[in-house]
């Protein structure tokens, strides 16, 4: 079975597979609409009264480099020094990049706004997102506009679920098996084969999380921490939510 390929690396990760994984990262995310959502982005952001923003969770900076062209100045927080190196070669050096976990994040100042993309959040625990959000909520300016996206619950149980996919491209193949728990989280193993030099492949395995969070515990984290919930909108085509929506786009701001 196949599927899309999203922000399946993240700060829980096992780090020798974490390292592995963001040498292929930008290989197996080409079926990512990177302009489209950029195009979304800079609709919310262009009013904001700013352009410093944050990217929490950046990967390989796919869309800050989007948003750098339409004249916004970027803060790129990864968890991956491997991620951040590839950022730093794509952007020609024009990108502040600051390795940092999320749940640690610690910034020189304030910004305008701040996004999380490509089910980053999904990849944190209650705990953690918690201690995201309340650090975030000290580095974001008052009217600040936060955009995040997060797995719906039907992605969880009819896409995610318990199924196996497999990503393939001409020298690496990236197999993992999900087990849909019982508080929806879904647990993987992921394992990695890249083609050596000699025919031979090498193999990395390793395990990974991704973690539900509900629409009511979201609701209540962003109230905690001085965030109200604007608008939702569907992470594929950016319009209304519907009951088959596998990404929902969450439109905040801070009080």
């Amino acid at each position: 079975m196949r599927q899309k390929f999203s922000n399946m690396f993240n700060e829980n990760a096992d780090s020798s597979i974490y390292s592995f994984l963001s040498k292929h990262y930008d290989e197996f995310t080409q079926n990512v609409d990177y302009i489209s959502y950029a195009e979304f982005l800079n609709k919310k952001l262009k009013n904001i009264g700013g352009k410093l923003i944050l990217d929490a969770g950046c990967g390989t900076a796919n869309i800050s480099l989007l948003l750098r062209d339409y004249g916004y100045d970027l803060i790129c927080v990864d968890a991956s020094e491997e991620m951040l190196s590839i950022a730093d070669l794509k952007s020609g050096g024009g990108l502040l990049l600051l390795n940092q976990s999320l749940k640690d994040l610690d910034l020189y100042g304030t910004v305008n706004a701040a996004i999380s993309t490509l089910d980053t959040l999904n990849h944190l625990d209650c705990k953690s997102l918690d201690r995201f959000l309340a650090r975030l909520s000290l580095f974001i300016n008052p009217n600040g506009v936060f955009i995040f996206d997060l797995n719906t619950e039907y992605k969880h149980k009819k896409i995610l679920g318990d199924n196996i996919f497999v990503l393939e491209s001409e020298d690496t193949i990236i197999l993992w098996q999900n087990k849909l728990l019982d508080n929806l989280d879904v647990k993987i193993k992921m394992d990695i084969l890249s083609r050596q030099a000699n025919n031979l492949y090498n193999r990395k395995s390793g395990i990974l999380k991704e973690y539900y969070h509900s629409a009511e515990n979201i609701d209540l984290l962003l109230s905690k921490h001085g965030f109200k919930i604007i608008e939702f909108y569907d992470g594929e085509n950016f319009e209304a939510l519907c009951e088959t929506s596998e990404r929902v786009i969450i439109v905040s701001e801070k009080i």
